[in-house]
């Protein structure tokens, strides 16, 4: 199905100018930006930098012209190599989405972040509520900077002690 969502999704994928964002980047249509745009993501307010082990709040600001059925919230976290950190949603969460018009905002917290030092991305969505399509994706659009975990290799950077023992 995950296939599927993304061929119908970029088949509605409307081309058009890009939008450019707090932080410098663009969204363009067909590049970072997929969707119909019937519901946008017109906001993705996240730290540029943080510490790993620290709490992350992530606030999506949408606007919906029309009402719009239960959507399904979509946030990942992925290295510059594409891998996968997180890819997490409301429906995965068991969060209920209301139908949704007009403004308004909708927030992720994760307790903590425990993440090896490095360079992210947040890559955002809300798509219809039984994965059809998206109505807005915005990917690796949003960079942001985990530091410290010096003393770990690897993806995670977990809390952690050795002991001797005996």
């Amino acid at each position: 199905y995950e296939t599927e969502m993304r061929m119908e999704t970029l088949r509605r994928t409307p081309t058009g100018p890009g939008r450019k964002l707090g932080n410098g980047a663009e969204l363009v249509p067909r590049e970072n930006r997929f969707g119909t745009f019937e519901m946008e993501i017109v906001s993705v307010d996240h730290p540029d930098s943080i510490r790993s082990g620290e709490p992350l709040a992530i606030t999506l600001g949408y606007h919906a012209p029309k009402r719009i059925d239960s959507p399904v919230f979509v946030v990942s976290i992925t290295r510059e190599d594409g891998t996968v950190c997180l890819d997490t949603n409301t429906l995965l969460s068991r969060t209920e989405v209301p139908d949704l018009i007009g403004e308004g905002k909708l927030r992720f917290l994760l307790d903590r972040l425990d993440l090896a030092a490095g360079q992210y991305f947040l890559d955002v969505g809300v798509f219809e509520n039984e994965w059809k399509h998206a109505y807005d994706y915005h990917w690796h659009a949003h960079p942001f900077t985990v530091n410290g975990a010096p003393n770990h290799k690897g993806l995670v950077a977990p809390p952690s002690r050795w002991e001797m023992v005996g």
